[in-house]
């Protein structure tokens, strides 16, 4: 891929170079410092690649990997609560993620290393085998992460009806649901791309190589269009108005117990208030604030995936055939890292901010302590 890519762009600078300077050594001059320039563009790219793509991406798939698997056994002991059915709908799904994370990793050193006598076209199996599976999973996340924004939203707005709409076995139901449909319906990918044996003179082998399959101009920009842009920037909306929903009636709740605690500092009527109903507030409270850690981590992490496809609809040249080739792959890379930390951390914020996933952790993982 990198080969590909350094040989079209060199040759068009050094084309561009000859027709704007005039004959003679210094037009050579002038092109052969543009093919050193690139040269040396193409190394950086290749190295930065291969960091990013065997070194980091592959530490944080595996922390993940561990991360969701403790998750999701903490959390099936505590499923008797809506939104932990949704937290663990979400680790599952991550899970997937870091799983293909780490193969990603695998796949993308048999493409730089390109070995003899593989039957597959190096980067199209990087595309059909990592990049796409991953896909899956990576949007039916973006989906759970706003039906947890959500619920929790009507929680706060609505405090006597959620539960009612959103009983254990409904939750279940729409968590998994959501999870299969989405799951579904972008691997319907695999409809749309196919492998085919193509014979390469260069390497006197046939190979297996990706081959998109258009269903005609309008439904492949329908397709690309409701799947690529518009349901990631639903998907957005939702989750960044929920989130300000959500801050601002912690905000309005914390200057809210100030008040009546500076009004009734060691009065009476304080002291008859029920315990338990002050500990059901705390409660509430630091569900809400451990949601808005979740969406703000998933906003950090997703956000520039949006602003990518908004910069692709303004610039054509943003791409990975176009002119900004180099910067669009770097940028995905780093998409990639963000996409793989929003799918590990889970474990560390619920047990640095839910005292029932602290107190169930260390139950179930006490031999841990006694090392």
């Amino acid at each position: 891929m990198t080969t590909g890519m350094t040989t079209d762009l060199s040759l068009g600078l050094t084309s561009t170079s000859v027709s704007s300077l005039g004959p003679s050594s210094s037009s050579e001059g002038s092109s052969l410092q543009l093919i050193i320039v690139d040269l040396g563009t193409a190394v950086v790219f290749r190295v930065f690649n291969i960091l990013l793509s065997t070194f980091v991406i592959g530490v944080i798939s595996l922390l993940g990997l561990m991360s969701n698997t403790v998750t999701i056994v903490v959390l099936s002991h505590q499923v008797n609560e809506s939104i932990n059915i949704v937290f663990l709908g979400m680790a599952i799904s991550d899970l997937c993620v870091d799983i293909l994370s780490v193969w990603y990793t695998v796949a993308c050193s048999i493409n730089e290393s390109n070995p003899p006598n593989f039957p597959f076209e190096p980067l199209s199996f990087l595309v059909m085998t990592a990049i796409i599976p991953k896909m899956f999973f990576v949007y039916s996340t973006c989906w759970l992460t706003a039906l947890v924004a959500i619920i929790r939203c009507l929680c706060v707005v609505l405090p006597f009806k959620v539960g009612v709409l959103f009983t254990p076995r409904r939750t279940a139901i729409l968590t998994f649901g959501l999870f299969f449909i989405f799951v579904f319906c972008y691997s319907t990918a695999y409809f749309r791309n196919e492998f085919v044996l193509v014979f390469f003179p260069e390497v006197n082998a046939s190979l297996y190589i990706m081959v998109e399959l258009s269903k005609g101009v309008l439904i492949d920009d329908m397709v690309y269009y409701l799947g690529f842009v518009a349901l990631p920037m639903v998907n957005m909306f939702i989750v960044i108005c929920c989130t300000l929903i959500l801050v601002i009636k912690v905000k309005a709740s914390v200057n809210w117990r100030n008040k009546a605690q500076s009004g009734k500092s060691f009065s009476k009527e304080k002291k008859s208030v029920p315990v338990t109903g002050r500990e059901s507030v705390t409660k509430e409270g630091k569900l809400t604030k451990m949601v808005v850690t979740i969406t703000s981590v998933f906003i950090a992490c997703n956000m520039p995936n949006n602003l990518v496809i908004m910069a692709r609809m303004f610039e054509p040249e943003f791409s990975e055939r176009g002119k900004y080739q180099f910067v669009f792959i770097m940028i995905h890379g780093i998409m990639y890292i963000l996409e793989t930390v929003n799918s590990s951390v889970s474990v560390l914020i619920f047990y640095n901010m839910s005292s029932k996933f602290k107190s169930e952790f260390n139950r179930i993982f006490q031999f841990l302590f006694q090392v």
